[in-house]
């Protein structure tokens, strides 16, 4: 049998206690598998055989893609989708929600603020503006497949823009795709030092966002690279917990030397 004490709440605002349970558990399970099992029959009850509610968690994918089912677990945070009951020591597994956002009840917390947090920095690509100039009968070079063709043998893209050394760094490229990625789960905010809930300082989700714009859309640069200064230079310590935790392998100190290098020209 498998231990849990699992830090509970009603409601915003309401007071957290421990509760305990025991789940029979292999060590190939994991914890998203753990509590499913708990709160699989209609009638549960804790350790001491008192009848109480369903355990309230957040999933989706199962697959460690989402990142809704972010919780502290003995003490760490992590998805519970991508840890396993192998892996954990201890007679007791240790599981609360996330320290840095409102809980909503028991492991469920609000994570609005990371959404909003990123929209109040500009951290978005913009669709560029209409170009209503032409004539009706017009037709733009990009819309030609021969002259597109042309472009890229001439050295510019699709667009018409020249191409730049970027579009050709593979490097960069990989870089791009993993912070891409970004699940918004909240696992580098919580562990963060500097992170507090409702200021400025945004953390690695904002350095990677910063990064995979910058690297993307020349006519913003400016403002992102302001963006960056404001919500995330600032305030960050360098501890790059943000790294050893994110469950994407994120790099936020290659986003950060990226943007440092572009802070300079």
């Amino acid at each position: 049998m498998t231990r849990l004490a699992i830090l509970r709440q009603k409601g915003p605002g309401e007071a957290p206690y421990w509760q305990r349970f025991e789940v029979e558990g292999t060590p190939n399970m994991t914890i998203a598998a753990l509590l499913d099992k708990l709160n699989y029959d209609d009638d549960v009850f804790d350790i001491d055989g008192k009848p109480t509610t369903r355990v309230r968690w957040e999933c989706s994918c199962l697959q460690g893609q989402c990142g809704a089912c972010a919780m502290v677990i003995n003490g760490r945070p992590a998805l519970a989708c991508d840890t396993f009951l192998r892996d954990l020591k201890g007679d007791e597994i240790t599981l609360a929600p996330l320290t840095k956002f409102p809980v909503v009840a028991d492991l469920v917390v609000n994570r609005e603020a990371i959404e909003r947090g990123l929209q109040e920095a500009k951290m978005y690509l913009e669709a560029p503006e209409a170009d209503n100039s032409l004539a009706a009968d017009d037709k733009p070079v990009t819309n030609d497949p021969s002259n597109r063709e042309e472009s890229h043998i001439a050295g510019e893209n699709a667009s018409g823009k020249p191409r730049t050394a970027a579009a050709h760094n593979e490097k960069l490229h990989d870089l791009q795709y993993t912070a891409a990625r970004c699940l918004k789960c909240g696992l580098c905010l919580e562990i963060c030092p500097n992170y507090v809930h409702g200021r400025q300082f945004l953390g690695s989700l904002l350095a990677n966002n910063a990064f995979l714009l910058h690297s993307q859309s020349e006519e913003r640069q400016q403002e992102l690279k302001e963006s960056f200064d404001a919500h995330f230079l600032i305030g960050c310590s360098k501890s790059l917990s943000c790294e050893e935790i994110c469950p994407v392998g994120i790099s936020t100190l290659a986003s950060l030397f990226f943007m440092n290098r572009r802070r300079t020209h």
